[in-house]
């Protein structure tokens, strides 16, 4: 996994994996991503997976993309409003990042 680390601000670090998943770490109190109560989260923006969707996948630093602790959202960009779905109809950590494409969304 490749790491970019920003050098006016050692904290806030870009990860991408061989996959080409994007990891992001860092919190608001220095304008970078913050998705969790800790400030750290594992983050996949999955945009070639299906034509006109977008899959956002968070978990605990560390998580494995095929344990079943990922929240993952699907943005539907195919018709005149950007949908935002979660797998399973809700927003709690227990989806497989790497099943992101064919989770039941509502």
């Amino acid at each position: 996994m490749a790491t970019i680390q920003d050098r006016w601000n050692p904290s806030k670090k870009v990860s991408v994996s061989s996959a080409g998943e994007l990891y992001i770490r860092g919190s608001n109190s220095d304008g970078s991503i913050k998705t969790s109560e800790s400030g750290d989260e594992s983050l996949i923006f999955d945009d070639y997976t299906t034509a006109s969707t977008s899959y956002v996948c968070t978990a605990p630093p560390g998580t494995l993309s095929s344990a079943a602790s990922w929240k993952v959202k699907r943005l539907d960009e195919t018709g005149d409003y950007l949908v935002i779905e979660y797998a399973d109809g809700d927003d709690e950590y227990d989806n497989i990042a790497d099943n992101r494409a064919s989770l039941s969304y509502s």
